[in-house]
């Protein structure tokens, strides 16, 4: 399966609602637009390597949000946020379009890595972390 993931950082990243909702803005301007963003080969200009949008167009792709820890304990401990009822709902919705939807957190990183800029101390969306947990928001 293909991954469609969309990462968030910190405590004052935008809410998992949001997030989930760009998410899905993405996959369906992907899912419109896969063949031209091929033949033009549109990338982001720190891919690791070349693929294929057409790739995560058909049924079977997997839409993530994932984050670290921080930023899950922010909304988790929030007794009146309703994550776990749009989670459900959202994941209703996606179904209609034949993908998954996931959610992931990793262990709390510092923003600054070797491929960003350490001058700026700008967050890149390069993570060293491998060691991703899937979230049960039943």
């Amino acid at each position: 399966a293909h991954y469609l993931v969309e990462l968030k950082y910190g405590r004052n990243g935008d809410d998992p609602i949001y997030a989930t909702l760009e998410l899905l803005s993405y996959y369906l301007i992907i899912k419109i637009n896969h063949q031209a963003l091929d033949e033009k080969k549109v990338w982001h200009r720190n891919r690791k390597a070349e693929f294929n949008w057409s790739s995560f167009a058909p049924p079977g792709a997997v839409l993530a949000v994932a984050a670290n820890e921080d930023y899950w304990e922010k909304y988790l401990e929030q007794s009146d946020y309703s994550l776990k009822k749009s989670a459900a709902f959202f994941r209703e919705v996606v179904k209609e379009y034949g993908v998954n939807l996931k959610f992931f957190r990793f262990a709390n990183l510092k923003p600054v890595s070797d491929a960003c800029n350490r001058e700026t101390k700008r967050y890149c969306s390069e993570l060293a972390a491998y060691e991703w947990c899937e979230l049960s928001l039943d």
